[in-house]
């Protein structure tokens, strides 16, 4: 995970803050995705994180997807190469073949989906 206990702490003191009713996990979710079937939330956020994921296990997305207890489901991809390229292919159709109700927003350099569970 690269989200540390540390980042956690900082994330739950903002949503306190902001009268934010929320969580931060960090979960290595190649190995535990299953423990994500213990939260039911309104929303769960996978930025930058699937196609990274998927180099090192095929299919793990619908694994994870499967184990998420949430209304909406916000995922991004980079639409930049490590180098800063552009991606030929921004959108991710494997992704969207896995889903099937969600809207697109395009920011720079990302497209974000948000799906609904």
């Amino acid at each position: 995970s690269e989200l540390s206990k540390t980042d956690c702490v900082f994330l739950e003191k903002y949503f306190k803050q902001v009268g934010v009713e929320g969580k931060a996990i960090p979960l290595n979710l190649l190995k535990d995705y299953a423990k994500l079937q213990k939260f039911d939330v309104d929303i769960c956020f996978l930025l930058k994180t699937l196609d990274s994921l998927e180099v090192v296990e095929h299919d793990i997305t619908k694994k994870i997807l499967k184990n998420i207890n949430a209304r909406h489901i916000v995922v991004s991809f980079p639409t930049l190469s490590v180098s800063g390229k552009p991606l030929k292919m921004k959108r991710r159709k494997w992704f969207e073949k896995m889903v099937k109700k969600f809207k697109i927003i395009e920011i720079p350099n990302e497209i974000v989906y948000v799906v609904k569970q």
